[in-house]
């Protein structure tokens, strides 16, 4: 999917009623073309990630009949979303929107209309005719997957992953009594933090890492994991698994898991705990066989990343139920997140470690954990992108590169183009970094301005002027996205700007005053900054220079800034053409 609109109607956290952002997908694109929101702390980035996952969380919980629940938050009471969203065939079978076939392969535009207290409504357009969407097909219009991640411990923005999940924890409990269907369904809204990383990285090693692979496209699946990391394989781990909380309650797996853990105790060696209803499953993958068994449970590492997931999302029953109705009922949002909590590792029904890597130049396996911070989330991410095999997936990340070095950031996005040939999903970050960005189209970053200070008619959000390629972070830190009127550091720069003051009054100056300009010029010469003044060509530039308050000001608007580069451009217009250059 590709996001084209979103419109908030009402107030929510720093975002104002009336907000409105339109974006500029490109349908035609190769490649994934991650879209970047940068702009100073507060201007509303994150929350505007925050409110697409609220508003996503809100449709599945419709679809689910959750916000029939008396006391359901409704997050977002108001709001427009649209989106390009491809339709496939499944199975040969076209999916069919009231009677009305969609044509495989193509994108069609979706609207979803929320009004306050009353129902969403949803539409498929054409160029002729909006077509309502109602009943089960509803669920077609969403996207397939929606995955969050956040790089700090501000918890925003998984609280509408974690509510999802409480909820179908509910639904599980309320099914396993009835002894009705599948216990826990499939789950649309996915968030990654450090413990679900484990899995991540498991999955792509058991599926795409078998010695004896022949498929190439497999093996280019750990590319990136062999090149930047230097992991050449995962030689073993351990899968713990507790089927009842505390010896009190059974809880509940749903067939398809309980047929996994089924295979692994036939395959592998399982020992039992202390207690009867733990135990743990020691997995060496040293042997070529082992790495088959996986294989033959998932064709992808999507599949198998399924199977951890659900029984990763049984460790939320043992959150105290007192805590879980907070997370779930509170209207302080803000009190909610902090109600989340973290499950210790001795209070959970399941647990991956004991991973040992095989390193590329080293002799002996290190253990999971040694990597660094860095590592770590990089990791993450592109464990993540390389499960993102199937169409229609949107992804929500928050600052995911903040412990990543200068290298590895420069090259963050072109490491996503090159894990993820997936045109057809869409990455939205948020970022301060000027590395980060580089190389990106104009199309591919917006700006978000603090509303502190802003006249009415400033909007609050805009593309970038320019492109970034070819720029490099001196000139990207200079461009509307920064504002930088400089990139040198401030003792310097104070000592730039008070030799720019002399020589803007240069045949005015004292003996006192001259004298402090040759020694500004000496300090700034050494370190390479004074040169270019003493080309005449600059000694003139300064000398016929008008308006010169506006070389003096630390600080500039807009207009001023246009202001300036007119009066220079005019003025080396004029001196080209006096000096016949």
């Amino acid at each position: 999917m590709k996001l084209k609109r979103l419109k908030i109607n009402v107030p929510y956290k720093s975002l104002q009623a009336g907000f409105e952002i339109t974006f500029r997908p490109n349908l035609q694109s190769n490649t994934i073309d991650p879209l970047c929101f940068v702009g100073p702390n507060g201007s509303g980035k994150s929350n505007l990630l925050e409110a697409i996952a609220d508003i996503f969380y809100y449709l599945e919980c419709h679809l689910f009949e959750y916000t029939t629940v008396s006391n359901f938050q409704v997050p977002i009471e108001s709001f427009e979303i649209e989106y390009y969203k491809p339709f496939m065939a499944a199975g040969g079978i076209m999916q069919v929107f009231n009677d009305n076939p969609i044509i495989s392969g193509q994108h069609y535009h979706i609207k979803i209309i929320k009004n306050q207290r009353q129902q969403p409504n949803y539409f498929l357009i054409n160029d002729l005719e909006e077509i309502e969407i109602t009943g089960e097909s509803r669920s077609y219009a969403l996207p397939k997957r929606i995955w969050g991640y956040s790089s700090g411990e501000n918890e925003s923005l998984s609280l509408p992953f974690r509510r999802m999940d409480l909820f179908y924890l509910e639904q599980a409990a309320i099914n396993i009594k009835k002894n009705v269907g599948e216990i826990i369904g499939d789950n649309r809204l996915h968030f990654v933090d450090y413990d679900t990383t484990s899995a991540l990285v498991l999955s792509n090693f058991l599926i795409y890492g078998n010695p004896n692979e022949t498929d190439q496209d497999k093996i280019n699946k750990l590319k990136i994991f062999k090149d930047k990391f230097g992991i050449e394989s995962i030689e073993s781990f351990r899968i713990t698994i507790r089927f009842q909380y505390r010896n009190k309650f059974k809880m509940p797996i749903d067939k398809a898991v309980q047929n996994f853990i089924k295979t692994l105790k036939d395959h592998f060696d399982v020992s039992t705990e202390r207690r009867t209803d733990e135990i743990s499953i020691n997995i060496d993958l040293r042997s070529v066989e082992n790495f088959e068994v996986f294989g033959r449970m998932a064709a992808d590492a999507g599949g198998l990343y399924k199977y951890f997931e659900k029984l990763m999302l049984r460790n939320s029953y043992t959150i105290p139920w007192e805590r879980r109705q907070k997370v779930l009922y509170n209207k302080n949002v803000y009190s909610a997140q902090n109600d989340i909590g973290h499950v210790p590792n001795d209070e959970q029904l399941f647990i991956l470690d004991n991973i040992m890597l095989k390193m590329d130049g080293v002799e002996s396996p290190i253990p999971y954990e040694s990597i660094s911070d860095g590592e770590h989330q990089a990791l993450t991410i592109f464990s993540l992108v390389n499960l993102i095999d199937e169409i229609d997936v949107l992804c929500l990340f928050d600052e995911p590169e903040t412990h990543l070095n200068p290298k590895w950031k420069y090259e963050y996005i072109s490491n996503i183009n090159d894990i993820q040939k997936q045109k057809d999903s869409h990455i939205l970050m948020t970022t301060h970094d000027p590395i980060f960005i580089s190389g990106l189209n104009k199309e591919q970053v917006i700006l978000f301005q603090k509303r502190v200070n802003l006249p009415e008619e400033v909007p609050r959000w805009s593309f970038a002027e320019e492109d970034l390629k070819g720029k490099g972070v001196d000139a990207i830190l200079k461009t509307d996205l920064f504002g930088f009127q400089n990139t040198v550091d401030q003792g310097t720069s104070k000592l730039i700007y008070e030799r720019r003051e002399l020589l803007l009054k240069i045949d005015n100056l004292n003996d006192e005053e001259k004298n402090r300009l040759k020694e500004l010029t000496n300090i700034l010469r050494n370190i390479d900054y004074a040169d270019p003044f003493v080309d005449p060509f600059f000694k003139e530039f300064y000398r016929r220079l008008n308006n010169k308050e506006l070389y003096i000001k630390r600080e500039l608007s807009e207009d001023e800034k246009k202001l300036r580069k007119e009066n220079a451009d005019n003025l080396f217009e004029e001196l080209s053409n006096d000096l016949d250059l």
